[in-house]
């Protein structure tokens, strides 16, 4: 084995998928990352810190109104090389996924098979495109899957020209990048394209099997606010030529003369035109990047992360494409289930329009059906239930979305929730306490339950847990909380939880 694999990353106000990406890298093969904080107010300082206190990453800190991206990529690398050892650095931005065409195969077993006389490799690089309203819809993990089957370049002359373009700017064709070997390497320059890397030597330039799947456009607040700190740097950086971020530049002129409306239209793809150019085989389905972030309850997979802010002014979001989901709270001991539905209903979990006051108790009805059928009801139980909660949605306009039940009759009938699931009338999830003190009724449920979106924690993880770890989890069980919500839910034991590598690790799922 060569040394480490080390990952370069400048940052800015990229907590919606920061996470992800260093989460992503940091299992498929890359051994540390540093990263450089530009000045960020949203969080990614607080999840830099994270990951810093798990050993994984070094975080140096930079605030500047400067765009000086080649010296600070520069930078990173030397420190990777001198500090480290890196025998290869991956000089990445934050919206970038470099995943090896090989499902199978991770980043080390790429760049061992390389030759030892090649300085640096290339690989292919393409921006995933979606029309705004599914991004702002389904969140950007879910709706960026398309990419150009045949991208045109779009050059900084095309760019200056005022003239609109003749498609999305996403579905434009992107220069490729390198990954290199920091010893020999003099200079990076701004984008880190191969052509733009000055290394102590000539040699070969091999393309390997490694494809950047980049997701720079994930909502129209953050596109904005791109355009509008990126083009006052540029604009203020007297070495930056006119070919430096000359989308910026575009789009940032754009912007003050025809409206930021106008700069979305043209960066990415109306509905009209997917289905157009999809017919003519122009654009195709990708969904690589989406698989490998969206959160999804696949058994004990789902762990309590932060990953990003949710969509839109709701406390819990439900995707219109799916189903409500229902929390079933099983295992552990009546008061260590009440403790978890309270800091669950604390994040926003919970039946949220339903006034406090309404005597009708959905659990209880929902308990005495289910009693009432026996443990072999001659009538259908799911079609019974699913009765009683369409006349409840009717009632109380279907608050049973994220609402909580933890009584044992309940959230044990699987039989019954899995029908419901079947009939893709509700997306019931699981939530297992494996506590010590309710373990035989935890290691029967967990048996049963393989196929439900499940998540299976002590309740003290849970309950300690900061309430902007604990969004991801619902996340993963098709519940989605802004972030500003989770935080708003209270710091939980953040600082003690921040303070222990291992359950730092624990939570991200590392």
């Amino acid at each position: 084995m060569t040394g480490p694999i080390v990952l370069t990353v400048l940052v800015r106000d990229e907590v919606d998928i920061l996470g992800d990406m260093l989460r992503w890298h940091l299992d498929h093969g890359v051994d540390h990352v540093i990263a450089m904080d530009n000045g960020s107010t949203d969080g990614t300082t607080e999840t830099l810190r994270d990951f810093e206190a798990m050993g994984c990453l070094t975080r140096i800190d930079r605030p500047s109104e400067r765009y000086l991206q080649d010296v600070w990529t520069t930078e990173m690398a030397h420190l990777a090389h001198e500090d480290l050892g890196a025998a290869w650095v991956i000089p990445s931005d934050a919206d970038e996924f470099w995943m090896p065409d090989d499902p199978g195969t991770t980043l080390r077993d790429v760049l061992d098979a390389v030759p030892k006389d090649a300085s640096l490799v290339t690989c292919p690089r393409h921006n995933l495109s979606a029309p705004w309203n599914e991004i702002e819809t389904l969140g950007w993990r879910a709706a960026l899957v398309w990419r150009a089957t045949r991208p045109a370049p779009v050059t900084p002359a095309r760019l200056r020209a005022a003239a609109p373009l003749e498609a999305p700017f996403a579905q434009g064709y992107m220069a490729p990048k390198a990954i290199l070997r920091p010893r020999r390497v003099t200079r990076i320059g701004r984008g880190a394209h191969p052509h733009d890397i000055d290394t102590d030597g000539a040699g070969p330039v091999p393309a390997v099997p490694v494809t950047i799947h980049h997701a720079p456009f994930r909502s129209r607040a953050e596109v904005a606010a791109s355009i509008a700190r990126i083009g006052t740097a540029i604009a203020a950086d007297p070495s930056a030529g006119p070919d430096v971020s000359a989308k910026y530049r575009r789009w940032h002129a754009m912007a003050e003369t025809a409206g930021i409306d106008a700069v979305m239209a043209e960066i990415m793809p109306a509905p009209e035109t997917i289905a157009r150019d999809r017919m003519a085989g122009r654009i195709r389905a990708d969904s690589r990047l989406s698989d490998a972030v969206r959160p999804r309850g696949a058994g004990p997979a789902a762990r309590l992360a932060l990953s990003g802010a949710g969509a839109g002014p709701d406390r819990i979001w439900l995707d219109p494409a799916g189903p409500p989901v229902p929390v079933l709270l099983a295992g552990g001991t009546e008061e260590r289930r009440a403790g978890v539905a309270r800091r669950l209903r604390d994040l926003g979990v919970r039946a949220l329009d339903m006034p406090p006051e309404d005597p009708f108790d959905w659990q209880t009805r929902i308990a005495a059906i289910l009693r009432a059928m026996g443990p072999e009801p001659e009538e259908d139980p799911a079609g019974a239930l699913l009765a009683e909660l369409r006349a409840s949605q009717r009632m109380h306009e279907g608050n049973w979305h994220g609402l909580v039940l933890d009584a044992p009759v309940v959230a044990g009938a699987l039989p019954v929730w899995r029908a419901l699931r079947a009939s893709g009338d509700l997306s019931p999830a699981l939530i297992l306490l494996s506590d010590a003190d309710g373990s035989d009724a935890a290691t029967a449920l967990e048996a049963r339950s393989r196929d439900m979106p499940r998540l299976i924690a002590r309740s003290d993880e849970i309950v300690r847990a900061p309430a902007a770890r604990l969004h991801e989890a619902m996340a993963c069980l098709g519940l989605w909380v802004p972030i500003s919500v989770a935080l708003a839910a209270g710091p939980g034991t953040a600082d003690e939880v921040a303070a222990d590598p291992a359950l730092l690790r624990a939570a991200w799922g590392i």
